[in-house]
């Protein structure tokens, strides 16, 4: 029961579990845009950005629609002129970069889930091996290295996380994660002096080499197949081997510098937006920068969350029920 679906959440100290938001594709354009419940649009709607830019045209929409500002404004050649094919080629390069950009994380979501779903697989494969080859006749070493096997994954997601926050890989806040593993059974003391000397990045991979080291006693003392320990050893290669991959993702999110270029960008196509349709007296200039801002604001948004899905955002991977 200790590794049951809410250990994980009592270990890592979260209120609230990220899941992935299901939802029925049939239930209708009208019923699916207007629904706030997983997506980003409280985001949004919380960010000061979008006010700032949301205010900033309903000043210059207000002082034109009041006389504040003149007429002559509309003449994209006046002073204060702004031509919209001006803003149509910062517009249109923008939109280009945030594409790219949604894309590149996107792909990154889905071989993040691939590579985790992956260990979890062949963890379960592990299990299997030692209980079928190993099972009776070695019994203290089928529990040993399935635990250390299971501790390895835990302390994998642990490491995760500390990537996502920017946490040190030492200190309290590891510690006290070995701890919450001693109190839920999955780590024994003394195991955990030991670990306590390890840096958090090389907890994972200590733990999984107790499990091989265990597979191998236990290999040897069932005299089962030659090959046994060879195979056993591949699942714990191919979960060592996620866990890095997973580590090295998190680890080289997108260039700053194309991030920062492309906030930029947006930054400067909302400043020209909200200007340029401001100078109207249409109540509808408002609205329609409403939901313009809304949309390239909250695709940045999206695609942020979905660079690292290891956290408490509603696209994250239900983590803690894996």
């Amino acid at each position: 029961k200790a590794l049951g679906n809410h250990t994980l959440v009592a270990l890592s100290h979260r209120a609230a579990r990220a899941m992935t938001f299901h939802y029925d594709s049939d239930r209708g354009l009208l019923r699916t845009a207007l629904s706030l419940h997983g997506t980003v649009i409280p985001k949004v709607l919380s960010s000061k950005a979008f006010w700032a830019f949301f205010a900033f045209h309903m000043i210059v929409w207000l002082s034109f629609r009041f006389g504040l500002m003149g007429r002559e404004e509309l003449d994209p050649a006046a002073d204060f002129g702004l031509d919209w094919k001006f803003v149509g080629v910062i517009t249109s390069i923008t939109t280009f970069f945030e594409v790219f950009y949604s894309q590149q994380c996107y792909g990154r979501y889905q071989a993040l889930y691939k590579t985790f779903r992956g260990m979890i697989e062949d963890s379960f494969a592990f299990a299997y091996l030692m209980r079928v080859h190993v099972g009776d006749k070695s019994p203290s070493s089928v529990r040993l290295s399935i635990r250390y096997m299971i501790l390895s994954m835990f302390l994998q997601v642990f490491e995760m996380k500390s990537v996502e926050s920017g946490e040190d890989s030492t200190g309290p806040a590891g510690d006290h994660e070995l701890a919450g593993l001693v109190k839920f059974g999955v780590l024994k003391p003394r195991e955990r002096d030991a670990l306590a000397q390890v840096s958090r990045k090389h907890r994972a991979m200590t733990a999984l080499n107790w499990a091989a080291s265990f597979a191998l006693v236990g290999a040897a003392e069932s005299k089962g197949p030659n090959n046994i320990f060879g195979t056993l050893s591949q699942k714990l290669f191919l979960i060592r081997s996620g866990q890095q991959v997973i580590i090295d993702t998190l680890s080289l999110p997108v260039p700053f510098q194309y991030f920062h270029l492309l906030t930029t960008m947006i930054c400067a196509n909302l400043g020209l937006w909200a200007y340029s349709m401001g100078l109207t007296d249409s109540i509808f200039a408002p609205v329609v920068f409403f939901f313009a801002s809304l949309i390239f604001i909250g695709m940045m948004e999206l695609s942020s969350d979905l660079s690292d899905p290891f956290g408490d955002d509603e696209v994250d991977f239900p983590v803690d029920d894996w």
